[in-house]
């Protein structure tokens, strides 16, 4: 009797072992996993604020680039007022001068 309560302790207690490993290697993996997705997360998170800074860059080019358009397209619609006045100018002139001719 005293022979079979020391293999059924032996069992039992093998058994709990056996539960406390499977339960360490579940958390282990567990926490394995969870590294694994904490450093792809951090490693996402710079690629995104790398791509971030590039946008940022490329806008203020393409911000400054279509201020300089904007202002070089006015400049160049005054010029064209400004040569349209001196057509009608000459124009005129022109006119005037045929009919002083004729």
């Amino acid at each position: 009797m005293i022979m079979m309560n020391v293999i059924f302790t032996y069992l039992l207690s093998t058994l709990y072992l056996t539960l406390i490993i499977n339960y360490l290697c579940r958390l282990i993996k567990e926490s394995t996993e969870e590294s694994k997705a904490r450093v792809k997360a951090e490693m996402d998170i710079k690629v995104l604020q790398e791509q971030v800074r590039a946008l940022k860059k490329n806008n203020t080019a393409l911000a400054q680039k279509s201020k300089e358009e904007a202002t070089a397209k006015v400049k160049a619609l005054e010029e064209v007022d400004q040569l349209n006045e001196k057509l009608k100018a000459m124009e005129a002139r022109l006119a005037f001068l045929l009919n002083k001719v004729s």
